[in-house]
């Protein structure tokens, strides 16, 4: 059995180890794979999959097997993971369940926005807009300041006079 993911096709990468003398040598960094099972909601069926622990989490994120395939590019997907996504949405087709597989896609979209940077984004503009309108403000309130030159010339004028 090859040490790579069932789903993503994630394998060993390999390195250097380097020690305190800073002398290089070649190692294998492994995969941290685990043997899940995983429960389909489309076919109704539990499949016995070899997949990295990385792996699981973004299944997890997605929403469970039938999510995670479906949200993913087929072109990242290894083979077997390719034939399993096949059945998934021919499933989701035959059953006429099509809008729970665009229900399961906006859901995904929904849960891959980072909410955090949205709300930053929004108070960045809501700051932005409130110091525009302050700056108006201050244009509008402040007086035209008078020639220091000009006042004193006038005050030197009437002293000489």
């Amino acid at each position: 059995m090859p040490r790579s993911c069932e789903l993503t096709g994630l394998g060993i990468l390999t390195g250097n180890k380097v020690s305190h003398s800073k002398r290089k040598t070649r190692r294998k960094f492994l995969p941290n794979l685990q043997q899940i099972t995983l429960f389909s909601e489309a076919l109704g069926q539990s499949f016995r999959l070899k997949i990295a622990v990385k792996t699981l989490r973004t299944v997890d994120f997605k929403g469970g097997l039938d999510g995670f395939l479906l949200s993913s590019q087929p072109r990242k997907l290894t083979t077997s993971a390719r034939s399993l996504r096949a059945k998934v949405v021919a499933a989701l087709e035959k059953s006429g369940k099509e809008q729970e597989q665009k229900v399961l896609k906006s859901k995904v979209k929904e849960s891959e926005r980072p909410k955090k940077r949205i709300a930053k984004k929004a108070k960045a503009k809501a700051d932005a807009s409130s110091k525009e309108t302050k700056k108006d403000v201050k244009k509008s309130a402040v007086k035209p300041k008078e020639n220091k030159k000009a006042v004193s010339k006038s005050t030197t004028e009437k002293k000489t006079k």
